[in-house]
């Protein structure tokens, strides 16, 4: 290989394992938020309640709509 096409694919190469190394954080810390609202929401039930009443707001106004 000549010396600008290694150093692409050397770049390539770098960004693919930053890329990698940053969804594997990413992937970590929703885990780790999905746990932590799990552990508040079996403590207490407003979480639920709330995901209910949410939930259920956003399907009244969508069966409510009218088609233009």
């Amino acid at each position: 290989m000549t010396f600008p096409k290694l150093l692409i694919y050397r770049l390539l190469v770098f960004v693919r394992r930053i890329k990698f190394g940053l969804t594997k954080i990413l992937h970590i810390f929703l885990a780790l938020l999905k746990l932590k609202i799990t552990k508040a929401s079996l403590s207490s039930h407003t979480f639920f309640t709330s995901l209910a009443f949410t939930g259920g707001v956003v399907a009244n106004s969508h069966i409510n709509q009218k088609p233009k």
